[in-house]
């Protein structure tokens, strides 16, 4: 009884093992796991940093030694535009603590992509060792990554307005920066300039888009390796 035990024991044992390596991910499609899972947190990390800065815009002359000019994001603001002497502050705790609704918004659909996109990373990293057919789930997701990174860019762009002149003298409380009465949807103007938070969301659209891509390529490849049978 003992003999057959330990034989059915180191049988179970080649049969898991066998079974394992043919799973795993090598060479080529490791390669391009490793990168879709790295690119993956670094549009993640993008997007947080995005959300927490206050450097969506600035007002015109920012960057100037001693310019006490303020610059604006879509959760917090800050009274000078340089990062060392930056007070960041938020605009409040409510929902309502927007400089408006499509602000707020913007700030909605950028939390949802930044989320989708952490999930996403945790779980590619986790598919590297095991899991291997998670990646399957992540196409869908990702897509819909895409789309919640442009709209945030787009309803941003179309919801400058929210810093114009008469913006800033009807809400002083949560307009900080005052982009004057030249500012529109999709148009700058000249008394204000766009930062870093912008091009930061910007940089994750283009990321994001790639590693969608990238992840159908991972899922061929995994469905060719036989990972989701």
């Amino acid at each position: 009884f003992i003999s057959l035990f330990i034989n059915f024991s180191f049988q179970r044992y080649n049969n898991i093992n066998i079974q394992s390596t043919k799973m795993a991910k090598h060479g080529m499609h490791l390669c391009c796991h490793i990168t879709y899972s790295m690119m993956l947190l670094l549009s993640a990390v993008f997007l947080t940093v995005a959300a927490a800065v206050p450097f969506w815009l600035y007002q015109d002359g920012a960057g100037t030694t001693g310019d006490p000019s303020p610059a604006c994001g879509i959760f917090t603001y800050c009274d000078t535009t340089h990062d060392l002497n930056c007070d960041i502050q938020y605009y409040g705790t409510s929902v309502d603590s927007f400089p408006s609704s499509n602000i707020r918004n913007t700030a909605a659909l950028l939390i949802v992509a930044a989320i989708i996109c952490w999930l996403s990373a945790i779980v590619s990293l986790m598919s590297c060792c095991f899991c291997y057919s998670c990646t399957k789930w992540q196409v869908f997701p990702l897509g819909l990554s895409v789309v919640f990174v442009v709209a945030t860019i787009l309803l941003f762009a179309y919801s400058l307005t929210s810093w114009s002149s008469n913006s800033a003298t009807s809400n002083p409380d949560f307009v900080k920066c005052n982009c004057g009465a030249d500012i529109k949807a999709f148009s700058i103007g000249d008394q204000c300039k766009y930062g870093y938070g912008s091009y930061l969301v910007i940089a994750s659209a283009v990321i994001v888009t790639l590693t969608a891509f990238l992840s159908c390529k991972i899922k061929s490849m995994d469905i060719e390796k036989g990972l989701y049978e």
